[in-house]
């Protein structure tokens, strides 16, 4: 039983610091995100439009 929960909470960390991760790379890579979703409704504007 406790290996089992030892393997948990070791999973469990892992994951956080992944969020974590991915949380920063989120930050990082808002900006890029964004300036991508504002060429792609420019862009989906343009194709509703014709």
């Amino acid at each position: 039983m406790t290996e089992i929960f030892r393997k948990f909470i070791i999973l469990t960390i892992n994951n956080i610091s992944a969020i974590k991760a991915f949380q920063t790379a989120g930050v990082l890579f808002g900006p890029v995100k964004a300036a991508n979703a504002r060429e792609s409704s420019i862009w989906f504007e343009n194709l509703t439009k014709q």
